[in-house]
């Protein structure tokens, strides 16, 4: 592959990218080439990331989030059936998918203050793992992304500690009104915090094991 040499700039601040290609004897040659023209080349379809250490790190973490979230929730669904009677008339497939999207979003919340070059790596190998996974899953991930950032929004959040519980508590409405395909009423609104805490203890820690991206 040839193209444009990283400037010294480029160099000296970090904005560049590794990439691996393939040798003439079947080994893995390492480039490194420009940040922006790795972007543009990705934008253009021309390439799929397979970037340094730090992001197949990143990569392996992404697909450990939507597998975390998308494992069978129904035991979650029947435990909570003593304390909140109403999700007897629930499907578990509905619990199920609702509460996995609910926790990928949560783990993307909890990505923290990594490069931009990072979060849009981490969302698009999320977004090709949920469509492996089902192929409402995007659509789901965005719709819930934008009722809370709404919710959020409209609200004055105060300190990081009010954010967080702000953040659980809409991500639980989210998932409440979806599984009950109606608003919430002040019945539910227990159910929908516990819900939303859940899915962000579900996926706890999920970027800090490893340490990753920062």
């Amino acid at each position: 592959m040839s193209g444009p040499r990283p400037s010294l700039l480029e160099r000296l601040f970090g904005q560049t990218i590794e990439i691996g290609l393939p040798g003439k004897d079947g080994t893995t040659v390492r480039k490194k080439i420009s940040q922006r023209w790795f972007d543009s080349l990705v934008a253009a379809g021309k390439i799929r990331p397979v970037p340094s250490s730090r992001f197949k790190e990143l990569e392996e973490c992404a697909k450990t989030l939507v597998r975390m979230a998308t494992i069978d929730f129904g035991g979650s669904l029947f435990l909570l059936l003593d304390k909140f009677p109403q999700l007897a008339r629930v499907k578990s497939q509905e619990w199920d998918f609702f509460f996995a999207i609910g926790s990928v979003f949560a783990g993307l919340s909890d990505i923290g203050s990594r490069s931009e070059s990072h979060k849009k790596f981490v969302r698009r190998m999320i977004s090709d793992a949920l469509m492996e996974w089902d192929r409402d899953g995007l659509r789901a991930l965005e719709d819930c992304e934008g009722f809370v950032i709404r919710s959020i929004d409209s609200i004055s959040t105060g300190d990081s500690e009010a954010l967080q519980r702000h953040l659980s508590n809409f991500l639980g409405l989210w998932i409440v009104w979806n599984i009950f395909q109606k608003r919430p009423q002040d019945s539910d609104l227990e159910l929908a915090s516990v819900a939303g805490d859940l899915a962000f203890r579900m996926v706890a820690g999920c970027w800090e094991s490893k340490n990753v991206g920062t």
